[in-house]
């Protein structure tokens, strides 16, 4: 893996570009990943600090700005982040603030608003929209779960409730509010995750028509209904199994077979929106029934013969660990190191939540992050 960034002449970068093997995509003022030419001799290329530290300048740069310019509203919105990696995705919250005339409040895990203090120096703080609000406070704040049954094998409706709020995911696969004369009962946190999972399964299922099927593969055994999260789409006609590759090559594979990975029935809408997003570089294991050696298999490669199969007869499934290989532990992934933003960059360590509400900041010219250790900042 490398990374690039790409200069205007600005004190922000106009992107950065993250090449892997031939493929490779960028992030851009549009705040989306898109697909990219190979770096070329005006792209410089950086290491992975420095590459994940630009990707946040470049997100709190356009977030800030639509702030001011778009985004309007009773409150402003930020998100606090557990690390800079995240600044594309929004992934890993660990606070909520919103802002009016000066006054900020913070959203407290109870699911209630309290007076708020300044961002300390190194928080990593990006400002949202109020929609982006409304998705991130139920990773923040912990709800109340409770489910509602009907004469079928799958729930009516499953609940979530903080004080200020409540939604239910129904049979329509969306949240919404609360249908009126639902009977619920209290659940847990974990057991709310299945019956989500099955309210999701079991309404797919029963809109299925015509005898192709398809599934979007989740990483891991954890139940997850999100479809941004599918990292892999596999079709049944006739008992005959194929994984997709690219577009117009689907080869055989036998992942619905694969009891680690959960999957979700697909319809073919969701199908073509989901295929355009996977990536054009994917990893596939070639098996005879025993795990053997891996290959690349890309936008502009595939599998040789006929049917999928390989110049060895062998038929490429999506890498996967084989069922047979594993020893029962599962291996932890990497912990994503904690990098705050850089003290050079435009504004400092200063978050955005503490700039725009009107509070008096501190730069660190350190760049020390929470933890104590000193990391050299990169030069815009």
């Amino acid at each position: 893996m490398s990374y690039y960034v790409i200069r205007d002449g600005s004190a922000v970068p106009s992107a950065v570009v993250e090449l892997f093997h031939e493929s490779a995509k960028a992030f851009t003022h549009d705040l989306e990943w898109v697909p990219a030419d190979l770096p070329d001799a005006a792209a410089e290329e950086c290491g992975y600090e420095d590459f994940e530290q630009y990707r946040y300048a470049i997100a709190r740069h356009v977030r800030e700005q639509r702030q001011r310019t778009e985004w309007r509203g009773e409150y402003e919105y930020f998100v606090h982040l557990e690390s800079a990696s995240f600044a594309d995705t929004l992934k890993r919250p660990e606070a909520l603030l919103r802002c009016r005339e000066g006054v900020r409040e913070r959203l407290g895990a109870d699911g209630t608003w309290r007076a708020a203090a300044e961002d300390p120096p190194g928080t990593v703080s990006l400002p949202v929209t109020e929609a982006e609000h409304d998705r991130l406070r139920w990773q923040v704040a912990t709800p109340q779960w409770s489910v509602a049954w009907d004469d079928l094998s799958y729930p009516v409706a499953v609940v979530r409730r903080i004080p200020a709020f409540a939604e239910a995911h129904t049979r329509n696969l969306r949240w919404e509010p609360v249908p009126p004369g639902l009977r619920l009962e209290e659940i847990p946190e974990h057991q709310a995750e299945k019956l989500l999972f099955a309210l999701a399964t079991g309404v797919r299922r029963a809109r299925r028509t015509g005898t192709v099927e398809y599934f979007g593969i989740l990483p891991g055994p954890f139940p997850r209904i999100d479809l941004d999260e599918v990292c892999s789409v596999v079709r049944r006609d006739n008992g005959v199994e194929e994984v997709y590759v690219r577009d117009g090559l689907w080869v055989r594979s036998d992942q619905l077979r694969d009891d680690w990975h959960r999957n979700l029935p697909l319809s073919a809408e969701e199908v073509e929106r989901i295929t355009a997003r996977l990536p054009r570089s994917r990893c596939f294991l070639l098996h005879d029934g025993r795990p053997t050696r891996a290959r690349w298999c890309t936008s502009t490669t595939e599998p040789s013969g006929s049917s999928g199969a390989t110049s060895s007869g062998r038929r490429p499934a999506c890498w996967r660990r084989s069922p047979s290989t594993r020893t029962g532990r599962s291996r932890k992934p990497p912990r994503t190191p904690k990098s705050r933003t850089p003290s050079n960059w435009p504004g400092g360590c200063a978050s955005s939540s503490n700039a725009r509400c009107g509070k008096a900041t501190t730069t660190a010219s350190s760049g020390r992050s929470r933890t104590g250790s000193t990391s050299a900042a990169p030069t815009p």
